[in-house]
């Protein structure tokens, strides 16, 4: 048996794009007898073997001479931050570029690909480091959307939690631990705390320029968060836009026109209320209480990500305010009168222009030059 979170997570990771509803009843009817518990191994190594993904093979090895003229190309760089809305973000983008123009690399190692190999591609969308992007030739512009850090974090617990035990997946120790531990317990266990993708994970995937296994002290963003939230911050301020999840339709329309685009609404995806719905791998959990201590849990865990996501929220209202605001209607240009004292002088001068009439007709005489 394969979910369509299974579906949908091999399509991305692999090919770089969202399946179409298609492709996901085909699947699900394929595999739908198949109780194997490689059955979603099975199904990744069948996406390796399609023609879609030997054709991307194919372009890169085609591009591997790519001359300096592809080498400076645009290029486009979503960073997605996890429960953000980015897989609806992610297949906004697509549609605005053919599929094998479209890098299928979604996690951080666009550093083991070669710089030819990566010219091959004009959109770049995953789960990257802001650093790790630097590895991208031509003229990046980045961009990345947003959300209420204690939100995002809730959310996040809340998705791991709703799947059930499965043995490709329980290697991640935190999708154990929030099956396991209730909220409160999840988010004061000292492995959560010292996540480097939970504790302020927004500016951790804007500024981190090496791998982190846990967060302590030494590290930058527990010694120095003043030093840490104004890096971030100027990072997000050097990208060609950003969007907020909270405010989806207005983050659409503002990145369309920051970045030329035309991508036009689709429904969101990668909901948990619809994937558990629909997903024999997942089930659902009860709702849990905002409590006084939970709250304080996850302000702890959110010291610099909270006022970064406070700053950027101002400056995209802002954006938008001047987006939504129509453009003042130009008044016609109105030539100066002359001033008075220059009427004086203006009559001196109708002589003057009277006694050079006559030297208009004689011929022009030739002046020696060095």
């Amino acid at each position: 048996m394969i979910s369509e979170s299974d579906i949908v997570n091999g399509y991305m990771w692999i090919l770089g794009r969202f399946p179409s509803q298609d492709d996901i009843a085909a699947y699900r009817a394929r595999f739908r007898d198949n109780n194997d518990e490689n059955t979603v191994r099975t199904f990744q190594h069948d996406l390796l073997a399609s023609e879609e993904f030997r054709n991307r093979r194919l372009l890169m090895h085609r591009m591997r001479h790519i001359g300096r003229a592809g080498l400076d190309q645009d290029r486009l760089v979503f960073v997605h931050i996890e429960k953000s809305g980015g897989t609806t973000l992610h297949e906004m983008l697509c549609s605005q570029f053919p599929p094998e123009r479209i890098c299928p690399e979604r996690t951080d190692t666009l550093g083991d690909w070669s710089i030819n190999e990566l010219a091959a591609y004009g959109l770049f969308s995953g789960h990257f480091d802001l650093e790790c992007c630097r590895s991208i030739p031509g003229r990046v512009r980045m961009l990345t959307m947003l959300r209420e850090p204690k939100a995002r974090l809730l959310s996040l617990y809340r998705f791991w939690k709703a799947h059930v035990p499965h043995p490709e997946r329980d290697f991640y120790d935190l999708v154990v631990l929030a099956r396991e531990c209730p909220v409160e317990a999840f988010f004061s266990h000292p492995r959560v705390i010292a996540h480097p993708s939970l504790r302020d994970g927004v500016t951790g995937q804007l500024t981190r320029t090496e791998g982190a296994w846990e967060l302590g002290p030494g590290h930058a963003l527990i010694d120095d968060p003043a030093g840490m939230l104004e890096k971030a911050w100027e990072a997000l301020l050097s990208m060609a836009g950003f969007g907020i999840l909270e405010r989806y339709e207005q983050s659409r329309s503002l990145l369309n026109r920051q970045l030329g685009l035309d991508m036009q609404p689709v429904p969101p995806r990668q909901v948990l209320s619809e994937m558990v719905r629909v997903s024999e791998e997942m089930v659902e959990r009860p709702p849990e209480p905002m409590t006084p201590r939970l709250d304080a849990l996850l302000d702890a865990m959110t010291p610099i990500d909270r006022p970064l996501y406070a700053r950027a929220l101002a400056l995209f209202e802002q954006r938008v305010a001047a987006l939504e605001t129509p453009a003042a209607p130009v008044a016609p240009a109105v030539l100066p009168r002359p001033r008075a004292w220059l009427r004086p002088l203006s009559g001196r001068l109708r002589p003057l222009s009277g006694r050079l009439r006559p030297l208009a007709g004689r011929p022009h005489q030739a002046v020696a030059s060095d």
